[in-house]
């Protein structure tokens, strides 16, 4: 999923960080790194569920990312973007022989986004007002298994009356979203061509698709709402 996603957001990155039209008057793009605080409660509740316990399922999603965007008229920019990351919390599920547990959540999306600019401060300083639209996805893998691990319990998670079968496995649940994500950034030049941005936004996840696992859809599956704020900062060069 994420190279389907990641593909088009690069060449829509190079296109609009590279194309100089007469009627542009500033093009630019660089990297950014966020912070999506996600509410991982529902997780955590269902891994009370079946491994009580276990270390508890919280924390945020560090994202990275990269943008690019050409101004197409005075304070309207327009470009693409794309980011992705994770987080992961391992722990050793109690009173058993000390089989550990990786839970890892994944998010990754791209798409157009839409720049205003309503105020220039001090020179240096600037107000932007930023809409991003697109698709993306997020993943959710489970990967359990011994501290010895060898060819005998791989194979053995393949019978399943096999002890082995349920304790050594791994298996990743994916879904598919269109988002809509705000966001309001104070901009610092600190030249003609770089500049520092803080960036605070809130990622809405809409139309989201089943959750599946391969391509068969997951039944009974909990409610999960990836919708949240994202913190960040940006490095924009450009000209």
């Amino acid at each position: 999923m994420k190279k389907h996603i990641l593909i088009p957001i690069f060449l829509l990155l190079v296109l609009a960080s590279s194309v100089r039209a007469e009627r542009y008057h500033f093009s630019g793009g660089g990297f950014s790194f966020g912070i999506h605080n996600v509410d991982l409660g529902f997780l955590d509740n269902e891994f009370q569920r079946f491994t009580p316990g276990f270390k508890k399922i919280e924390g945020h999603l560090m994202l990275f990312g990269g943008f690019g965007y050409g101004e197409v008229d005075d304070g309207i920019r327009i470009g693409g973007y794309g980011f992705g990351g994770g987080t992961t919390i391992s722990g050793i599920i109690p009173n058993s022989n000390q089989i550990r547990q990786d839970v890892s959540i994944e998010v990754s999306a791209g798409g157009f986004l839409v720049e205003y600019v309503p105020l220039h401060m001090f020179r240096r300083f600037e107000v932007d007002l930023d809409l991003g639209l697109g698709l993306g996805g997020a993943d959710i893998t489970i990967d359990q298994f011994g501290p010895n691990v060898t060819w005998e319990d791989m194979m053995g998670s393949l019978d399943p009356d096999s002890a082995d079968s349920r304790q050594t496995f791994s298996m990743t649940m994916t879904q598919g979203f269109f988002m809509v994500e705000p966001a309001l950034i104070l901009k610092y030049y600190i030249n003609s061509f770089m500049a520092i941005e803080g960036r605070a936004g809130y990622l809405l996840i809409v139309g989201m698709g089943d959750w599946q696992f391969r391509d068969v859809k997951i039944l009974d599956m909990p409610d999960v709402d990836l919708s949240a704020p994202v913190l960040g900062l940006r490095v924009t060069f450009g000209g």
